[in-house]
């Protein structure tokens, strides 16, 4: 297993770790969070800094992120820099 792990192409690796993660319902630690948070912001609107975006950018990048990586509520409240009642309300 660990030597198909070792040859699999780079898109088979992130799915096979997305599953793994989801099957165990692992969440990452808030300083991990922080740079998936960065990157993902860096992909969508192009600036690392999620305190530049609009709120409603914010909201969206929220979503993404819970989508992607299944970050908690207040985590995402805490790395895309909303209120954790917004992010209830907006991001399922």
């Amino acid at each position: 297993r660990f030597r198909v792990y070792l040859s699999s192409p780079k898109s088979r690796e992130e799915e096979m770790l997305s599953r793994m993660a989801d099957e165990r319902g692992i969440a990452l630690e808030d300083v991990e969070a922080r740079n998936v948070c960065g990157d993902e912001c860096k992909v969508l609107f192009g600036t690392r800094d999620p305190r530049r975006l609009t709120t409603s950018q914010r909201i969206e990048l929220a979503r993404a992120l819970r989508k992607k990586y299944r970050l908690t509520r207040r985590q995402l409240a805490t790395v895309v820099r909303l209120p954790e009642t917004e992010i209830q309300q907006y991001v399922p």
